[in-house]
């Protein structure tokens, strides 16, 4: 028996170095011709936004809740929170420190939708891979400060028009885009 759970303690380790390993090489092939942590920021975003789709190849969402994020990733389906947290082990492997928000609804009791933040220049940039969208301001790309202090320049640009949502919680209408702009919940930071 004692050599049983030895041989299998080392299985897992091995399948852990793997995925890390393998990780690290696709991490490192989608940046190989970025130079900077912004351009390796949105081609890891565009990576996983065009590899990963809701319902992608047919999956529904408790295929995504019951399967590891390579599994995810391999298969080309995820939500936005999957989305982002593949985003996040990519950039990781570059060196890049993340985190993971939930956007909350006007209520602060649902969230519509997830989003990473990337840390490049000591500023925590918006990294929005379920949409792919690329907020700037001043040329780089944009904080949720930024977002919040100059919504029309940085956010109304870059989005589609979007009617009035409804909270599930309260049954406030709001816009949706001011997600970006109202309080968060940072979940998860990952540091290189």
């Amino acid at each position: 028996m004692k050599y049983l759970i030895a041989i299998f303690s080392v299985f897992i380790v091995l399948n852990v170095v793997n995925a890390d390993t393998d990780l690290y090489k696709l991490s490192n092939e989608i940046c190989k011709d970025c130079s900077t942590d912004e351009q390796k920021v949105v081609a890891l975003r565009e990576h996983v936004y065009e590899k990963m789709k809701p319902n992608g190849n047919g999956y529904n969402l408790e295929d995504v809740r019951s399967n590891s994020l390579m599994w995810c990733y391999e298969n080309g389906v995820g939500w936005c929170d999957t989305q982002a947290r593949v985003f996040m082990h990519l950039a990781r492997e570059q060196g890049i420190s993340t985190r993971l928000i939930f956007l909350l609804s006007p209520c602060m009791h649902t969230s519509p939708h997830t989003i990473a933040e990337a840390k490049i220049d000591n500023r925590w940039v918006v990294v929005d891979v379920g949409n792919n969208y690329d907020f700037r301001y001043n040329n780089r790309l944009a904080t949720r400060n930024d977002m919040a202090a100059y919504f029309d320049k940085v956010v109304l640009s870059v989005v589609p028009e979007m009617p009035e949502q409804e909270c599930p919680h309260c049954k406030r209408k709001y816009d949706y885009w001011k997600i970006f702009t109202n309080g968060a919940w940072t979940v998860t930071t990952m540091e290189p």
